[in-house]
């Protein structure tokens, strides 16, 4: 039977030891006898740093989606961290529920959340980009109507200067904007101070389908971005190759 899981883990390293992980309990509520809040169990959601901890928002479980936004404020407490959750209160519009999207933080906002999609039967992938903005316990969340993006899941988000950089990923289905079995073609990089919107096609270079993937992992690094490893599958291939290589994109 499948297990979705709501628990929340940290790394530990300490100078002269192996690293370490250590779940991080819940803190009580801030009333005696209040239930700490604590997000439902759930996966394929996304997880962003704060200077005081992390937000966390979307994903599923069976037969649920969510579109929930949540704030994890880490405090030292006798036996370590601990960590406070509360969902914070959104007005106006704000992203359809989904999963499998991908999202990052900048200077600008600390949150940017682009693509993913809903549950079957009704499946759809998305294509938006959303910005979402914090005073306190409440958020704004903002659509960035210049920019249409491929509609895709499985990719990856980084920011660059204020410069959203989105890489890789693949359409449900195959679609005219897909050429290769759905796996997106082009890197896209979106100013978000101006809205403007550029595209790279990674198949114009000779090793391009090297860089078609879907469920990679995104790395900062002190010159741009690293991703690593992914799935691909060939047009008329039997299998997918999982990859192990490890990309870098510098700035530019």
């Amino acid at each position: 039977d499948e297990e979705y899981l709501s628990d929340l883990w940290i790394l530990e390293f300490v100078e002269g030891t192996l690293p370490q992980w250590r779940a991080i309990s819940k803190l009580t509520g801030q009333q005696p006898g209040k239930e700490a809040q604590w997000p439902a169990a759930r996966w394929a959601h996304t997880m962003t740093t704060t200077q005081s901890g992390f937000l966390m928002f979307g994903g599923s479980s069976p037969g649920l989606l969510f579109d929930d936004l949540w704030q994890c404020r880490l405090d030292m407490g006798e036996e370590g961290l601990e960590a406070r959750w509360s969902e914070i209160e959104v007005a106006g519009p704000k992203p359809c529920a989904r999963a499998g999207h991908a999202a990052a933080a900048c200077e600008l906002y600390p949150l940017v959340v682009c693509g993913g999609n809903t549950l079957p039967p009704d499946l759809t992938t998305f294509s938006d980009i959303w910005t979402l903005s914090l005073c306190g316990d409440r958020g704004h969340w903002q659509r960035v109507d210049s920019v249409t993006l491929e509609a895709r899941i499985g990719h990856c988000a980084g920011v660059l200067s204020n410069r959203l950089i989105i890489f890789g990923g693949r359409a449900l289905s195959t679609a005219a904007s897909h050429s290769d079995q759905g796996f997106s073609t082009t890197v896209d990089v979106v100013d978000l101070a101006t809205g403007a919107h550029r595209t790279v096609d990674v198949l114009s270079s000779p090793q391009g389908r090297n860089f078609m993937r879907t469920g990679h992992a995104l790395l900062h690094h002190a010159t741009g971005l690293a991703f690593h490893g992914g799935m691909y599958k060939a047009p008329l291939a039997a299998e997918q190759e999982v990859r192990d290589d490890i990309l870098l994109l510098h700035a530019f």
